[in-house]
């Protein structure tokens, strides 16, 4: 979808070729792809920290100035553009994708060694999180041991929900 300046465009002023130059969109989805995953990133460490729900409601819990509603939010709507750009950015660079997996010497469909591992790795995550297998499930008892630990006795709600109770 790049689009070449012609020979006109070549022999205008810099600023006459920023001001006529077309939209790169390959540049916008990188840019969009890699900014949403940074921002899930983020949110996704400080969703990590939160304490569960009824905590953070009930005392009012922020990180950076923002609820865990918020922090979810944030997350969600990262993830969504972050969806919608690897879709683009992947209709964009299609034939490059697929010259990966090609070899050109016998012009058939093989896999290259990085993807295998690649596939390899996320496999094993894949396996190792829902059999709850060491190292995987060391992660998520932190998570529960970090979330658990803004827990306190006093600061205790006397009843579920009681933040949405009117007085």
């Amino acid at each position: 979808m790049e689009i070449k300046a012609n020979s006109s465009e070549s022999r205008q002023s810099p600023d006459t070729q920023d001001r006529t130059r077309r939209f790169q969109w390959r540049a916008f989805v990188s840019v969009a792809t890699m900014l949403s995953f940074l921002g899930m990133s983020v949110t996704g460490i400080a969703l990590f920290v939160t304490p569960p729900g009824r905590i953070a409601h009930w005392t009012g819990w922020t990180l950076s100035g923002l609820t865990k509603d918020q922090w979810v939010a944030l997350h969600i709507w990262f993830s969504l553009v972050f969806l919608v750009a690897a879709a683009f950015h992947l209709y964009l660079n299609w034939k490059p994708l697929i010259s990966y997996f090609r070899n050109r010497a016998r012009r058939t469909f093989a896999l290259r060694w990085e993807w295998v591992l690649s596939l390899v790795i996320c496999a094993l995550v894949l396996v190792g999180t829902l059999g709850e297998v060491i190292p995987f499930s060391n992660v998520l008892a932190l998570n529960e041991r970090i979330k658990h630990s803004w827990d306190r006795p006093a600061q205790r709600a006397p009843v579920p929900h009681a933040e949405l109770m009117t007085l």
